[in-house]
């Protein structure tokens, strides 16, 4: 139970930097091992509510 909490703590972007905690060839597989979910991403647009107009854009005359 406490390896896979290390293990999940090794990859930890706060802890990466630290001096013998990961090295650049490990980090590099992990993040190739991760699922792609690009499918997931959505658009964001300033249709929202409240959401300021996108730079350029004529006022509504809301």
């Amino acid at each position: 139970m406490v390896h896979d909490s290390m293990k999940n703590l090794q990859f930890d972007r706060r802890l990466q930097r630290r001096r013998g905690w990961l090295n650049d060839k490990a980090f590099d597989a992990h993040v190739e091992a991760l699922p792609d979910v690009s499918d997931k991403a959505e658009t964001i647009t300033g249709d929202a509510p409240g959401a300021a107009p996108a730079p350029g854009a004529a006022p509504s005359g809301d």
